[in-house]
């Protein structure tokens, strides 16, 4: 093996960088440790955003299954609805229908059997008419 020789110079100079170097690590030991605090800050803050965050998601599923449910019964008063109003269609269609086969009936009858009027009866006076008065302007005229 060989031998290191150090003379005191050189061994004053190496603790002076050995010095230094410590000092720095020293230093740079308390940054990381502020550094680490402010994050294990941070992190207890993240936490309690990402507990609220938690509850916020909770409170929207509670309120997305109330949505739901009245969904579901506003489905059911729709579809009630469409039932009623596909029952009222079929009865104004059986009426339009009946109508209009009485309206064919009526036609076919006027058709078949066409009608004549009658001729109006004269009526016979029983006395003969009497005769005519005299008027103011008659004798005026030139009229008997």
């Amino acid at each position: 093996m060989a031998e290191i020789t150090v003379t005191e110079e050189e061994a004053e100079d190496l603790e002076e960088g050995a010095a230094h170097e410590a000092a720095v690590h020293e230093g740079a030991a308390g940054v990381h440790e502020e550094n680490a605090a402010a994050a294990a800050d941070e992190a207890g803050v993240a936490a309690a955003v990402a507990a609220g965050a938690v509850d916020a998601v909770a409170q929207a599923r509670d309120e997305a299954a109330g949505f739901a449910a009245e969904a579901v019964e506003a489905a059911g008063v729709a579809s009630a609805a469409v039932v009623s109003v596909q029952s009222a269609i079929e009865q104004l269609t059986t009426a339009v229908q009946s109508q209009v086969e009485e309206l064919r009936l009526s036609r076919e009858s006027a058709q078949a059997a066409p009608v004549v009027p009658e001729e109006p009866v004269k009526k016979e006076k029983a006395t003969p008419p009497a005769a005519r008065k005299r008027r103011l302007g008659d004798a005026y005229f030139g009229r008997k």
